[in-house]
C-alpha cells in the first residue's frame, strides 16, 4: 500500500498544473476534468479537481501543506525566484530542517525541505540546472488534536509511525507516518537522527501537526487521500475521505511502435479512468521500480482492433 495521491479542490485545475510543471517540475496527466500532477517516483501524486477558488490558508483549519523534499534547498529557492515565483528565505528550523516556504497561484502552501539539515548538506548534491530533479512530495501535512485517534486509524489501515518531533516554541509536536516495512535508525522516534533519514525517503509521509485538545475546521477544498491497495472508501478520524487509488501501469501496442498507451486501474474493478491514450516511451518510465502486484488484472486497449500485450506495471 501506499499514498498515491492528495486530493485538492481548484478554481482551474489546467492553469495550476502547468504551474507544478513549469516552476516544480512535476509531470502533468489529465484524469477527467481533473489535472493529476507529481514525479516520477513512488510518492504521492496531486490530484487537481474541479470546483474550487476562494481557498484561503488558515491556521483553523484541517488541512495544512505539502512538502517537498529536495536535495538542495537554496539551489530550488534561486530557481523559484529566477521564475519569479515568492519564496521565502531557507534556513534551519529548530532540530526539524533546513527549509523555505512558497504558495502556488490558489493560495496552496508548499514546503521545500532539503534531505540534510544546515551545513550537512554533501556538495554538488543536486544539478543546478535541474533543482528539481530528485524532488518527492515528502509530507502530506494535516493539523490535529487528537493524536490518538489519528494513530488509531491509520495504524488500523497498515501505516507505521517512523518519528515524532517536538516543537515547543510553538506549542505543538509533529507525528510522520507512512506505508513502509523500513525502521529508523534509531528505535527512539524522538531521536534527531532520524529527521535527515526520514527527509531521504521516496515514498510521502502523512504527518500531523497535532495541537492537543484543539479544534480545527474542515477545508472544503480538501477532498481527502487516496491510498493504493485500499479495498473501499473510508473516513479518518477527522472524517475526511481516504479513497481507494488508482493504479498505473503501461501496456503496449505492436502497432504503436515505440509508444506506450497508459491505463488507470482500481484493483478488483477493472478499468477507472484512462488519458492520454498514446504517450511517448521514455526512459524516466521507471520500469526498473516494477513492484509486482498480483490484483492489476485489467487492461487497457485504447485502440479499436489493436492487439495489446502486457508489459509491467511501472510507475510514470
Amino acid at each position: 500500500m501506499r499514498i498515491s495521491a492528495v486530493r485538492l479542490r481548484v478554481a482551474d485545475p489546467e492553469g495550476l498544473a502547468l504551474f507544478y510543471r513549469d516552476v516544480l517540475g512535476m509531470r502533468v496527466d489529465r484524469q477527467g476534468s481533473g489535472c493529476r500532477v507529481g514525479y516520477n517516483s513512488e510518492d504521492a501524486d496531486l490530484l487537481l479537481l474541479p470546483g474550487g477558488g476562494g481557498y484561503t490558508h488558515d491556521r483553523g483549519q484541517r488541512y495544512w501543506k505539502i512538502g517537498i523534499t529536495v536535495p538542495d534547498v537554496d539551489l530550488a529557492a534561486a530557481h523559484l525566484r529566477a521564475l519569479g515565483t515568492a519564496v521565502s528565505t531557507p534556513s534551519q528550523f529548530l532540530d526539524i530542517g533546513y527549509m523555505c516556504h512558497l504558495a502556488d497561484p490558489e493560495g496552496f502552501v508548499i514546503e521545500l525541505l532539503q534531505h540534510d539539515f544546515e551545513g550537512n548538506k554533501p556538495v554538488q548534491a543536486a544539478d543546478r540546472d535541474a533543482p528539481f530533479a530528485q524532488a518527492r512530495i515528502g509530507q502530506i501535512t494535516l493539523r490535529t488534536g487528537d493524536i490518538a485517534g489519528e494513530d488509531a486509524f491509520w495504524r488500523a489501515q497498515g501505516m507505521s509511525l517512523l518519528s515524532m518531533q517536538e516543537v515547543a516554541p510553538h506549542g505543538f509536536d509533529l507525528h510522520f507516518y507512512a506505508f513502509t516495512d523500513e525502521t529508523p535508525p534509531n528505535p527512539d522516534l524522538w531521536a534527531v537522527e532520524n529527521r535527515e533519514w526520514l527527509w531521504k525517503r521516496p515514498y510521502t509521509t502523512l504527518e500531523f501537526q497535532h495541537l492537543a485538545g484543539a479544534q480545527f475546521a474542515p477545508v472544503p477544498d480538501y477532498q481527502g487521500i487516496e491510498v493504493e491497495g485500499l479495498a473501499a472508501p473510508l473516513k479518518d478520524a477527522f472524517g475526511d475521505p481516504v479513497l481507494p487509488g488508482l493504479i498505473t501501469c503501461c501496456v503496449a501496442c505492436p502497432e504503436l511502435s515505440t509508444e506506450i498507451q497508459v491505463g488507470v486501474y482500481a484493483p478488483r474493478s477493472g478499468i477507472s479512468q484512462a488519458w492520454d491514450a498514446r504517450a511517448r516511451l521514455r526512459p524516466c518510465c521507471n520500469c526498473a521500480q516494477v513492484r509486482p502486484r498480483s490484483e492489476w488484472h485489467a487492461l487497457l486497449c485504447g485502440k479499436s482492433g489493436a492487439e495489446v500485450r502486457w508489459v509491467r506495471p511501472c510507475l510514470l
